[in-house]
């Protein structure tokens, strides 16, 4: 219901200028159809650069054909030349940051090669209103930013789970072993036989809980077989594989970064929280 809302909102914006009819338009050299609602003085984009804007293709009759729900965020394009006579490609050149204007664009063209929702021979409506303009080199920047901002986010949950992971080892199990890599690890039962190597099939018995207790369901008394160096599960269950052996039992502490990570496991294991495995090694071949 909230998505026909959003929709009709829409409509209702564009109804002043959508039923206006052709004669308000103005046609360029190429034969592009267009009229401005706003018009700023800024610099105009040119091909090889990247535009941000909010767009919206209604039908003859002004029923909106994109997009079906209100978009989060701008769509982006990078200006290429026009394909054909009155090409959409030439009204992003024409365009200032912060230029709102309808475009009238032929459904054969625009839709070329492709379904369309609307009988050949159609004229389209399109709105679009210019968010941003950036070069290659600014683009290309924006990205490194928002990269090293994510790395930054990143170790400092990192920093933040550590923390955490630490203080409950402390308090909880202090007898648990540390491995280089930030797995905890203590053995309840010592097996018998040697070590699991590269390329041994393991077949595994294993419980995920959370730090508090609450079991996950979905690894709830499982067992699986893995390769050993194939990275069939995840690390941290596969590196306490590696320091067990048959019938060994042990409970592992696997902090994010060797489990799910950013994006946990069902209801119970979240993202960049640590988790809590009891494995029990059934079977080494």
């Amino acid at each position: 219901m909230m998505r026909f809302r959003n929709i009709f909102a829409l409509i209702l914006l564009f109804i002043p200028f959508l039923s206006s009819g052709q004669s308000s338009f103005i046609t360029s050299p190429s034969g592009l159809k267009y009229k401005f609602f706003t018009h700023e003085t800024g610099t105009k984009p040119k091909k090889g650069d990247i535009v941000k804007f909010n767009f919206y293709l209604f039908t003859e009759k002004d029923s909106i054909l994109f997009p079906k729900q209100k978009p989060l965020f701008p769509q982006q394009a990078l200006v290429n030349s026009s394909y054909y006579k009155g090409d959409i490609e030439e009204a992003f050149v024409m365009m200032s940051k912060g230029d709102s204007a309808m475009f009238l664009v032929s459904a054969d063209s625009f839709y070329s090669g492709q379904d369309m929702p609307v009988p050949k021979g159609t004229m389209l409506k399109a709105t679009i209103k210019m968010v941003d303009i950036v070069t290659p080199e600014e683009q290309a920047q924006e990205r490194q930013k928002e990269k090293d901002e994510a790395i930054a986010q990143e170790q400092r949950l990192k920093t933040q789970e550590t923390k955490g992971l630490e203080r409950f080892i402390n308090s909880q199990e202090p007898k648990a072993i540390k491995t280089d890599e930030g797995l905890y690890y203590l053995i309840d039962h010592k097996g018998t036989g040697p070590l699991p190597k590269d390329s041994q099939t393991v077949i595994i018995k294993y419980t995920g809980h959370s730090l508090d207790g609450v079991v996950a369901e979905e690894e709830n008394n499982k067992v699986i077989s893995i390769v050993l160096g194939r990275h069939e599960v995840i690390k941290g269950l596969e590196m306490g594989a590696r320091l067990l052996n048959k019938h060994a039992r042990a409970r592992l502490f696997i902090p994010s970064w060797l489990g799910y990570g950013d994006k946990g496991k069902g209801k119970v294991i979240q993202p960049h929280m640590p988790a809590i495995y009891d494995i029990e090694i059934l079977e080494i071949k």
